[in-house]
């Protein structure tokens, strides 16, 4: 069986300020990224930019590549699926990796 996986950029984040023990707050006061940005991003409504991730970098020291690479890998496997496939996956608030079986 094949299948795509895509780590959605969300995930490392949530991963590291748990890590880290970050809120959205303290994240936006160290990246200087507006913690509505943050928000959206944790909540994939919003695509990891190369300011965010290089803010990202500086703040909790991910290198901005790792972001970049997650995001352009998610976006190509969000392309391959349907709308209906999409929202089930973002619904689905303990997964938000997309895996997509052929």
């Amino acid at each position: 069986m094949n299948y795509e996986y895509a780590q959605s950029p969300a995930e490392l984040l949530k991963e590291v300020m748990d890590d880290l023990i970050l809120d959205v707050w303290e994240l936006s006061e160290m990246s200087g990224i507006p913690a509505e940005e943050l928000e959206a991003i944790l909540q994939d409504r919003q695509a990891v930019t190369l300011d965010d991730a290089l803010l990202l970098e500086l703040a909790i020291g991910v290198p901005f590549e790792q972001w970049l690479d997650l995001e352009e890998a998610y976006q190509k496997v969000l392309s391959n699926l349907s709308e209906d496939e999409i929202n089930r996956a973002l619904d689905n608030s303990h997964l938000r990796s997309i895996k997509k079986y052929h």
